[in-house]
């Protein structure tokens, strides 16, 4: 006779199959009642099954950290031995293992996250003066000219007749300022 399963067993069970159940696209909804229909049925609320999801999410991401770290270690440690192989060669004058010990040092520089992100000042498109943004008018007026090729392209697709729907409506320019608000 199969022993039962403890209440810690249970949780890692029905937390699989929510997972299982989530990664094919179910909602948590659909997996309460998923889950209440299997046999032996496990009843949950969809909060039960919200808090498992997270439960492994959490699981897993500690895992990936964990991978990651390892990956970065040993992929540190390969670049150390490319540079052992290459370093005396490099400083013997030979240029293709110089070209080696630099390509290690710049995988290494990447893999600790050395190197700061560039800053970059956004400027003019002559690159003359420092960009200052657009004023609230400038902003206005682009939002209304936005409107009004949309109010066009909606009438030329809809014909002549939707076309005549806008006369009298005091959907212009007018009715563009109101929108914009700006």
């Amino acid at each position: 006779m199969p022993r039962k399963k403890g209440k810690q067993e249970e949780i890692i069970d029905r937390r699989r199959k929510v997972w299982e159940l989530r990664k094919a696209g179910y909602t948590h909804r659909a997996i309460a009642t998923s889950l209440a229909a299997m046999d032996p049925p496990i009843v949950v609320d969809r909060k039960t099954v919200g808090n498992d999801i997270q439960a492994v999410s959490e699981e897993l991401m500690g895992e990936a950290q964990d991978w990651a770290g390892e990956w970065r270690a040993i992929n540190l440690a390969r670049l150390e031995n490319v540079m052992q192989v290459y370093w005396q060669k490099m400083l013997q004058g030979n240029d293709k293992p110089t070209d080696r010990v630099l390509q290690a040092i710049e995988a290494q520089r990447k893999l600790l996250g050395l190197d700061a992100p560039q800053k970059i000042a956004p400027t003019n498109p002559e690159g003359t003066e420092e960009y200052a943004g657009l004023t609230e008018q400038e902003r206005a007026e682009r939002i209304v000219a936005l409107l009004e090729r949309a109010r066009a392209r909606r009438s030329n697709k809809a014909g002549p007749a939707s076309a005549k729907s806008d006369v009298g409506t005091g959907a212009s320019a007018a009715g563009s300022d109101r929108v914009a608000g700006i």
